[in-house]
Parts: C-alpha cells; sequence; structure tokens
C-alpha cells in the first residue's frame, strides 16, 4: 500500500492518544458541543418559562415544582438505558437517537394542552438529554489524545453552558412577546441538524473494532490521518485486535478490578454536585422573579451565571492536563462549595453579579470526573478507551447525579 510501516508495539489506540488536537478533533467537539447546546436549551428553558405556565394552568408551587422532576426522572432513565443502548447500536447512532427524542419531544410539549401531556412529554424528553451528555463525553474521550483528553471534554461540555445561556436569552426574548410556548418549539430546531450529524459524526473507532467492523474502523483512521497530515500507515487486523477482548458491556464492570471505592465515591460526588447545579439554576429565575426582580435582572443573573460556567470550564481543562484531575476537581468543588455559602448570604441585587459566577465556575470540572476515573484508575494497557464499561461508567455517575 505504500504506507509507513508501524513498530510491533503500535497499535490504533496507542496512535490516537500520541496525536496533536487538529481538525479532525475541533470539527467532533464542535459537532458534539451542538449537541450539547441544544440540550441544555432544553434542559433549561423550563427554568424561564415556568412562571408563565403555573399563571397560565394556575398550578401551586408544589404542582410547578414537579414539572422539573418530571424531566430529571426522564434524565435518570436516559443516562442509564441510552448509554448502554450505545455499546450496542453504536455512538453515533445513539447520540442522533437521543437528539431526536430531547428535540421532538422537547417542542412538542409546547403544544401540550394540560399539565398530564406537558409532564409526559417533557419526561420522554428528558431521556433523550439524559443519554445524550454519556454518549457524547465517550465519543470525545475516545478521540482525545491522552494529553489533552481533559481540554477536550471540558470543551465539548461547555456547549451545554452555552446552551443554558441561550436558554436564559430566550427567556428574556421569545417569553414575554411570544410567549412560553414558543420558547419551547425553538428546542426543535436540532432535528434539521440530524442530516448534517449523519454526514460528518464518525463512529467510535473503538466501537467498530469491539464489533469486528475493521474496514469501517479503517475509514475513520484514514480521515484522522488526512486531518493530522501523517503519511497513511499500513494498519492492519492485529493493529486493531487488542480492542475486541470486551464486546459486551455490564453494570457490575464497573466495581471490578478494585474500582468499586471510585465509583461510589463518584457518585457521590456527582449526587451533591448536580443537587447544588440543578437547584440553583431550575429555582433561581422563579425566586428571582418572587423577590421583586424584573424578568430582565432575573433571568439576565442566570445568563451571566451560565457564561461564567463556560470560562470556569475551559480553564479547568487546561488546569486538569497540566496539573492532572484530582487536584484541580477538589479545588473547583473547594471554590464552588465556598461561592455556595457566600450565595445564601446575599440579600442585596447587586451582590448578586459578583457572587453567582462563583458557584457557576464549579460547574463545567463536574462534567470531567469519568475522564479521570478512565484514565487514572484503570491503568493503561490493562483495558482500552473502547472498553464496554465506558458508557455505564458516564451513564451511572450522571444517573446518581440527577437522582435529586
Amino acid at each position: 500500500m505504500g504506507g509507513r510501516l508501524l513498530t510491533e508495539d503500535e497499535t490504533v489506540v496507542s496512535w490516537l492518544d500520541g496525536l496533536r488536537l487538529n481538525r479532525f478533533h475541533y470539527g467532533l467537539m464542535l459537532l458534539v458541543g451542538s449537541v450539547e447546546l441544544f440540550s441544555g436549551y432544553n434542559s433549561q428553558i423550563i427554568a424561564y418559562t415556568l412562571p408563565q405556565i403555573m399563571r397560565d394552568w394556575r398550578l401551586n408551587p408544589v404542582l410547578g415544582g414537579t414539572l422539573s422532576s418530571y424531566t430529571f426522572m426522564g434524565f435518570m432513565v436516559g443516562t442509564a438505558v441510552l448509554g448502554a443502548v450505545a455499546d450496542r447500536i453504536g455512538r453515533k447512532r445513539a447520540l442522533m437517537l437521543a437528539v431526536t427524542v430531547f428535540a421532538l419531544f422537547g417542542g412538542l410539549a409546547g403544544l401540550a394542552r394540560g399539565f398530564f401531556w406537558f409532564a409526559i412529554l417533557r419526561f420522554l424528553a428528558g431521556i433523550g438529554m439524559g443519554g445524550a451528555l454519556p454518549i457524547a463525553i465517550a465519543l470525545v474521550s475516545e478521540y482525545a489524545p491522552a494529553r489533552a483528553r481533559g481540554k477536550a471534554v471540558t470543551i465539548m461540555a461547555c456547549g451545554f453552558n452555552l446552551g443554558w445561556a441561550v436558554a436564559a436569552l430566550g427567556g428574556m426574548l421569545i417569553v414575554p412577546t411570544l410567549g412560553w410556548r414558543a420558547a419551547l418549539l425553538v428546542g426543535m430546531l436540532p432535528l434539521l441538524l440530524l442530516p448534517l450529524f449523519w454526514l460528518r459524526l464518525p463512529e467510535s473507532v473503538q466501537f467498530l473494532s469491539v464489533r469486528g467492523r475493521y474496514l469501517e474502523a479503517l475509514r475513520e483512521v484514514r480521515r484522522l490521518e488526512a486531518a493530522a497530515g501523517t503519511p497513511p500507515r499500513e494498519w492492519g487486523r492485529q493493529h486493531f485486535a487488542f480492542v475486541t477482548a470486551s464486546s459486551g458491556s455490564r453494570a457490575r464492570d464497573i466495581f471490578g478490578s478494585g474500582l468499586a471505592p471510585t465509583t461510589l465515591l463518584l457518585w457521590i460526588t456527582y449526587f451533591f454536585a448536580f443537587l447544588a447545579v440543578y437547584g440553583l439554576s431550575i429555582w433561581l429565575p422563579s425566586l428571582l422573579l418572587a423577590s421583586g426582580f424584573s424578568v430582565t435582572q432575573g433571568y439576565g443573573l442566570g445568563m451571566f451565571q451560565s457564561v461564567c460556567a463556560v470560562g470556569g470550564g475551559l480553564v479547568s481543562g487546561l488546569l486538569m492536563d497540566r496539573w492532572g484531575r484530582k487536584p484541580v476537581l477538589a479545588g473547583y468543588y473547594l471554590l464552588g462549595g465556598a461561592a455556595l455559602c457566600l450565595l445564601a448570604a446575599v440579600s442585596s441585587g447587586l451582590a448578586w453579579w459578583w457572587r453567582l459566577p462563583l458557584p457557576a465556575l464549579s460547574y463545567c470540572p463536574c462534567l470531567c470526573p469519568s475522564t479521570w476515573w478512565q484514565e487514572r484508575c484503570i491503568p493503561p494497557g490493562s483495558a482500552p478507551p473502547g472498553w464496554a464499561g465506558r458508557l455505564p461508567s458516564d451513564g451511572w455517575d450522571l444517573f446518581w447525579g440527577r437522582f435529586w
């Protein structure tokens, strides 16, 4: 074939880990990040439509709160189920399925004529939103070079925070003029992007290798070689062979090989992190409006917090690749906890502007413990990045995060 000969111990995974970030990786982060942007929008728009929905349907605070709860029940199902589905049908197809589910049902919720159907449709949309994130993390982390994995995952995950900011903008511009139904219908826009995802999203090389689809895996590797500007290598089946050792995914695998303490600690971390993040974000707009803030002030503060979270996530990705996952995550959680204590003591409207960014900065690193878990707790060579436990790990971490 005229390609460069490979050393005896070189594999596809070691080659992927040794690359530099290139236009292939940035294109992947952009595509998957756009999925997370719309997922974040559909997730957070309920916070900015809830006051109008409660007024139109004359709901008390208890019933209003349950509308958000149905969405998170769907999140739990999606994170637990769609990750396992992706290990059977592939990351690309599963991610497109998740987009279809959350965009379709999230938009249809804008047409609901009563509490019951709205709750059902938001639950179904939550399944898609919950499944999108672990699949996105897995796909990006499987392609990202080892030394830039933290940065790649956090850049992608910042799309979710941007979606929250866009939801706040929609709450300020769409809800007062066109109503809450129009704001929900906007969430159907990702359906228009499905053809682009089908044409441009790569399938996981590791998944294809596990399934014995060597020629398809080789096609994805050739795309990466072209993007990286490296000469084609003479890849053979033996260079993909060692990732075929695991062809299934079992939830109990994330407790094997001494991983049980780490798995349980990560579940606890996700639980309390998402308790603070979603508790603050979902109810903050309504609480601010009830406290006398205008729509522009209340929703503007929510957008400000989301934008700050993007900055915090980008910085955390750079720091994690330089200093390691554990010290950076610990520092961010300490900063976020201290900031939440300050936030609880706020009494004047002006003070919110400089205290809100602090808890927001701790949000994006909440999405990265699974990257640390995969890279630090699984010794190199004992399990490949395409190990089937990756998606159950991400999915169950996020399941317990949404359990609150």
